[in-house]
Order: structure tokens, then sequence, then C-alpha cells
């Protein structure tokens, strides 16, 4: 009789243990997660269709004479870094809170932050539009807030464009990404819409840092590990942080960030990040030249929008003639078509005193992946039109003193079976990570 009283005695405070330290256990994940809510992996690998729904800029080198400067820091222009919180917001940050709010400081002469260098809400897009949208009208499936892809963000973006943090303040709760936008908002972003993008190699560092000495923030996404997100969080308590993964280290995040600036005397970017101003120095970090060309899988630019004329649908305007020509050089007036190769192009905006073009493509097989081109003079842009590989340039303005008869001359060539190998790059990085990923146990 005693054995059995004392069996059960053991039983029962077995079980005690058992639940106290689960419970210890709980409580030490949950304060975890309080202290520590950061996702690792809010930009998703890229795949071929992402990448392939932006063109890519194609580049030739720095201009002819052109020297780069030895520092850049473009942090002037933007409001302090932000956070996050727990929702896997990232691209959302960097393309609505960092890169938006950046050009509409360019484009007003006032910087998103207020006289005492805090955020100014009036004047700081909230990364919450962009990405609530994206979840409503993309990821339908996600259910706890996870990643995207960078070519859902910018849609929205380009398509809809931004409201302001004071339209729609950012909740970093786990689930507000759920939250419809708010009623009356949408009339007043599509005044914001950002331009469409195109994609820069990460592994031609002069391209880089060109498009940074020009003003332009590169938005990326990079492998990252927890050695990279503890050691920005110590380096916020004074502790040294020089993030050094081997090349072929395969990671187990993928996060995206706004590349604000560099510096060739130590070899590094200046990156802006969004795990608030308590982790690296004050929400930034310096990312080293070569660690960037290892670990990013794609980085994309998008300049201010012309303020010329814009003509957003000119394909119904005029007949277009049909050649079967690969390549074409031609001038073309707002509205002005040209065909290669069964691809249409039309001048939808110029800007000649910026060198810049819009292109419409319109495309009856249905293969072109990118519907619109932003073009700078020289600095050609390629995309894929099924197993083909289509290059426009802006080549010059003519006749730039009388806008009604100036003219954009384009060259447009299609190179049959070509490829392009900042995307094939970008695929092969992310399949190894893949790969790397499921075949841990």
């Amino acid at each position: 009789m005693n054995e059995g009283h004392d069996a059960g005695a053991r039983m029962r405070e077995l079980m005690r243990g058992t639940l106290l330290g689960l419970f210890l256990v709980l409580a030490l994940l949950a304060r975890a997660q309080r202290e520590d809510p950061h996702p690792i992996d809010g930009a998703l690998l890229p795949t071929r269709a992402s990448l392939m729904r932006i063109a890519t800029e194609d580049w030739k080198g720095l201009p002819r004479g052109y020297r780069l400067p030895s520092e850049v820091d473009l942090r002037a222009q933007l409001p302090p870094p932000g956070d996050q919180g727990r929702q896997n917001s990232c691209i959302a940050w960097v393309l609505a809170y960092g890169l938006g709010s950046y050009q509409e400081g360019l484009r007003t002469g006032l910087a998103p932050v207020d006289s005492s260098g805090r955020m100014d809400p009036a004047r700081t897009f909230s990364p919450a539009y962009p990405y609530n949208l994206t979840k409503a009208e993309f990821d339908t499936s996600d259910t706890r807030c996870l990643g995207t892809h960078f070519d859902k963000v910018f849609s929205v973006l380009v398509e809809q464009g931004c409201c302001t943090w004071e339209a729609m303040p950012y909740d970093p709760a786990s689930l507000a990404c759920f939250q419809p936008v708010p009623k009356g908002t949408e009339r007043a972003a599509l005044r914001h819409g950002m331009t469409v993008p195109m994609r820069v190699s990460p592994y031609e560092l002069e391209q880089i840092r060109y498009h940074l000495a020009q003003g332009d923030p590169i938005a990326f996404a990079t492998g990252i590990d927890t050695a990279f997100k503890y050691g920005g969080k110590r380096a916020a308590k004074g502790a040294p942080f020089d993030w050094r993964p081997e090349c072929a280290q395969a990671m187990p995040g993928s996060h995206a960030m706004l590349a604000v600036g560099y510096s060739d005397a130590d070899s590094t970017f200046l990156i802006m990040n969004s795990y608030g101003t308590q982790w690296g120095e004050k929400g930034y970090w310096h990312m080293r030249y070569d660690v960037f060309d290892c670990h990013v899988t794609e980085a994309y630019i998008t300049q201010p929008p012309l303020s010329g004329s814009i003509r957003p649908d000119v394909m119904e305007d005029k007949p277009v003639e049909r050649t079967k020509r690969r390549r074409i050089r031609t001038g073309l007036a707002m509205g002005d078509h040209a065909e290669v190769q069964g691809l249409t192009l039309a001048l939808a905006g110029h800007a000649p005193e910026l060198d810049r073009a819009l292109i419409q493509v319109s495309d009856t097989s249905g293969a072109a992946t990118v519907e619109m081109l932003e073009l700078n003079e020289d600095a050609p842009l390629r995309f894929y039109r099924g197993d083909d590989l289509v290059t426009v340039t802006y080549a010059r303005a003519s006749r730039t003193r009388d806008p009604r008869r100036t003219k954009a001359h384009i060259v447009a060539r299609v190179e049959e079976d070509g490829t392009d190998p900042c995307i094939e790059r970008a695929i092969l990085l992310a399949d190894r990570i893949r790969s790397a990923r499921a075949s841990r146990p």
C-alpha cells in the first residue's frame, strides 16, 4: 500500500517538475520574442518569374571621363531607421519608408524629419500601405505576415502609389499586415506613385557605387544569419561589428535593406536596416564590398517620377508598321510607335532636359514580362520576351527647342536565345541557398 502511494507521489512530483520546466521554456521563448522580435526571412529568395518582371540595366562601365568620388553618404535626406517589428515587411520598409520618402524629399526639398530630427509622419511614406496591399492582392494564402518578393511590392507602389505614415501608421504587431487600408487613402496615394524599377548587378561594384554617387539608393536582398542579427544588437551597445560570412556559406535567412552610401577607404557600403535604432549604429551598418558581392541576390533602383508629359496608354493612338527585323533605330515623338520582332514600343514620356525617356512595351504574344521601361540616355535596359533577350537604348533627343517636334531616338535589338547574366547569377545563388537549407537536419 505504501509502495503504491510513494509511486503515485513520485509521479505527481515528476509531472509538476515537467510542467514547471515547460512553463519556464515557454516563458523564456516569450521573453526572447519580446526582446528580439525581428524575423530574418522577409525577402523571399527570388524565382525566375519574379526576376523576369523587372528589366536589368545593361551596364557598360562608367561614362567616359567620369571618376567616382571616394565616399558617398545620402543619410541627410532619409528618415531615421525604423523598426519593422514582428512582421516580415522588410521590402516594404526599404521601398516605401526608405526609398519613397527619400525621393519625396528630393521632390519637395523637405527632408522627412522634424526640427528635432525625428521622423515626420506627414512627409514619410508608410510601409504598411504597400505591405498590407501586397498581402491582400498577391499573397492571399498568407496567414502569418510572411515574406514576399520585390516585384510584388514594386507593383503596388508603381500602380497604386503610397500614403504617408500620418494617413496609415505602421503597426508592428505580428498579424497587423491583415488590417485594411484606411478609407480615403487610395486617392491620395495615387499622387505618390513610384517609377518602374530597374535591376542593377550586385557583383558590378562599380555600377552600385556609380548609382549611389548619382544619388540613387540601392534596394537589395541579401542572405543573413543569426550572427548578423545579434551582432548588430551588440553593436548598438558598443561592441565591434564586422560581419564577414564566408562566400560559400548558405544563409538561413534573406533580408531586404537599403544601401545609402559607400566608403572606398574601408571598402564598405553604408546600409540602412529596419531593426530600429537599437541595432547597429543607430540603425545603420557598414557592409563589406566582398560580402555584398557574395551574398546579395538582387538589387534595384528607381528614379524620381518624370515631371513632363506622360501618356500611360498610348498603344491605341496610331497603327503600327509590322516588321520582322531584329534591330531597329528610330525617332519617336510622344505617342509614336515602333515594332521589332512583333514587340511594340511607344514613347509614353520624355524629359530630354533630364536625358530620360519612358517607353511602353506591348507584345501580342504575351511573352514579354515587362510593360514599361524607364530609360536614361546611353544606359540600355534588357528584358526577356520568351527565350529572346530584348535590349532597348535611349540614344539621344532631337529638336529639343520645339517640344511638339522633339523626338527620342531609340535603338532596340532582339537576341534569339539571349541570356541575362544578372538574372542567371541570382537564380544560381538562390538555388544554392535552397539546396543547402533543404539538406540541413
